[in-house]
């Protein structure tokens, strides 16, 4: 089955997998056989990058894949008729194209979005400790806002005292004349 895809189309790292999985479905049947790597002139980690590209890592599988010649040896070594070739081709691009968002985040993402990690917010350092201290400092707070009320009628007061100069200057400047 050929492998066409419009890179523009693939939308944001969020859809990775599922971009993946829709241009390449057999990525996920690999069977481990080893022979795309055996069959590499360049001794890139072929098996590798198609696992880490049909669970979504496209960041580590474009990485892997670097040193590519896109020679095709792997492909015509591939019993499942994955193409890994081309799949390496299309996580480069969509790595070249999606790197705005770290691809390991996007996958913590999808991890709790899937319920596979969780955020236990009663373990020690996920919120900040709060001391005993807590109502002083709101109490410092309260202070601050009646400091800054006050200099803010200080600034109405010295605002009356230069227009009552001016003023006094411009009756001054009547008398002289």
């Amino acid at each position: 089955r050929p492998h066409s895809y419009d890179l523009h189309a693939l939308g944001d790292s969020w859809d990775a997998i599922a971009r993946i999985d829709e241009i390449f479905p057999e990525a996920t049947r690999c069977r481990h056989c080893g022979g795309c790597d055996a069959a590499c002139p360049k001794g890139i980690e072929v098996e590798k990058m198609v696992n880490l590209a049909a669970v979504g890592q496209t960041l580590a599988a474009a990485e892997l894949f670097d040193d590519c010649v896109q020679c095709n040896l792997c492909v015509a070594a591939c019993p499942e008729h994955i193409d890994p070739a081309h799949l390496g081709q299309l996580v480069r691009r969509m790595t070249a194209s999606m790197t705005l968002r770290p691809s390991d985040l996007i996958m913590r993402l999808h991890e709790l979005e899937a319920g596979e990690q969780t955020i236990d917010l009663d373990s020690p350092g996920t919120l900040p400790q709060v001391s005993d201290d807590a109502d002083v400092e709101t109490a410092d707070l309260e202070t601050a806002d009646v400091e800054t009320a006050d200099l803010e009628t200080a600034d109405v007061e010295t605002a009356e005292i230069e227009n009552a100069d001016v003023e006094n200057a411009q009756i001054e400047n009547e008398e002289v004349q």
